[in-house]
């Protein structure tokens, strides 16, 4: 009994659109088949999370810093890690955390997805203006 329905738990709906991650490779690396000679980094700024006080800013460099935005309107950073980055997903590169996340840019909105194979959990940031 244990096994059938082991068996049936490991099959999957129509209505599962989940998909396998691939990693789409580092857009700003000349050997890379997608290399964009200008440059490819569309989460590029500054970043507060939603209903939040915490962001991140990503440099022209390709560099993240942890923000902490202050009552006063000012905010503190401090560096985070380098990244690499191409149309679906960025990694760190400077951290224990060498996996993917994947991201969407609607706007002036980042979406984050954690999970590489979901869009159940969805971290949601809006574009700051630099200062």
């Amino acid at each position: 009994m244990l096994s059938l329905s082991v068996a049936f738990g490991a099959c999957s709906s129509d209505d599962d659109k989940t998909e396998e991650f691939v990693w789409n490779g580092n857009w700003n690396d000349p050997s890379d088949l997608n290399y964009k000679p200008n440059g490819y980094n569309p989460i590029q700024g500054l970043w507060r999370k939603v209903e939040g006080d915490i962001g991140f800013y990503n440099s022209d460099d390709f560099k993240t810093y942890q923000i902490k935005f202050l009552a006063n309107g000012d905010y503190t950073q401090n560096f985070y890690s380098g990244y690499i980055i191409n149309d679906k997903a960025f990694k760190y590169t400077d951290t224990s955390d060498k996996g993917a996340w994947r991201y969407k840019v609607e706007g002036d909105l980042l979406y984050i997805y954690p999970n590489r194979t979901s869009d159940d959990d969805v971290r949601k940031y809006e574009r700051v203006e630099e200062k």
